[in-house]
């Protein structure tokens, strides 16, 4: 059985939030985050969304089934979060907040904040681990 996405987050609510509600494209006009654009962040928001709904949402049922255990070499968890973790990070979804003087790439915490529960909506024993 191929693996199914029940994850689904609604972009637009997500950009009305940020981009309407609490402005977030003011940060933008003076530093620390003046090398983002409304537009870069929009397109790190859909990568996101992306990221959460076609990489990690699929995961979910195949993680959730098999499960953490525990051997005698130590904790064993699903093999799937091995590559996730590793699409994770190649794709430099850990740096997304962090400051760019230590190799970040500076984005404000609101956006890393939105980013991550989709993440997590998709799959939360992912971030979990």
């Amino acid at each position: 059985m191929a693996d199914v996405n029940h994850f689904k987050a609604d972009l637009r609510e997500l950009e009305f939030q940020l981009f309407e509600q609490f402005r977030l494209q003011e940060l933008f006009a003076a530093a620390p985050y003046a090398h983002i654009s409304e537009d870069d962040a929009r397109m790190i928001l859909k990568e996101g969304h992306t990221f959460a709904s076609e990489v990690i949402g699929p995961t979910l049922q195949g993680t959730d089934q098999e499960g953490c255990q525990l051997t005698p070499e130590g904790v064993k968890v699903p093999a799937a979060l091995h590559e996730l973790w590793k699409q994770y990070y190649a794709n430099g979804w850990n740096t997304l907040t962090l400051p760019e003087e230590i190799g970040g790439q500076g984005a404000p915490n609101l956006l890393g904040v939105a980013v991550g529960e989709m993440m997590n909506g998709a799959n939360v024993a992912f971030l979990m681990y």
